[in-house]
């Protein structure tokens, strides 16, 4: 079983890497993500990283109306709240939830490939105690 450890110095690490950070940036946009990043987050406090030195980091983009709709009102979250506490059609809340799902999705395909996998999706963090850190 792969324990996640490719060693990038050789040509065959550099390889599965390229191969796998491929077939993860063409899975991410499949789903939506604008935009897929692979960083080095080892110089992060433990706390943070978790013990992970690498980090996959995509964006699933908001529509323009959207954001013309949310910047033209200052207080738009105050007004959502006071005209009606449902957030359920909302864009952002929904593209939330998919970041959500889709962050999920990938933790498992890394655990599944024998690979430690962290999500920070909201329902992983609280799961897993990590937002109680920030919050306490």
């Amino acid at each position: 079983m792969n324990q996640g450890k490719i060693h990038p110095e050789t040509n065959f690490g550099k390889e599965i890497c390229m191969n796998l950070e491929e077939s993860i940036t063409s899975c991410l946009k499949a789903n939506g993500a604008a935009s897929v990043y692979f960083t080095d987050i080892s110089g992060l406090p433990e706390e943070q990283n978790k013990g992970f030195s690498r980090a996959v980091i995509f964006t699933i983009p908001l529509s323009p109306q959207y954001i013309r709709k949310v910047t033209g009102c200052p207080d738009y979250v105050q007004e959502k709240i006071h005209n009606s506490p449902d957030f359920s059609d909302d864009e952002l809340y929904l593209t939330e939830l998919k970041t959500d799902r889709v962050s999920d999705s990938l933790s498992d395909f890394f655990k599944h490939e024998g690979f430690s996998a962290y999500s920070h999706s909201d329902k992983n963090q609280i799961e897993t105690g990590f937002l109680t850190v920030f919050m306490a």
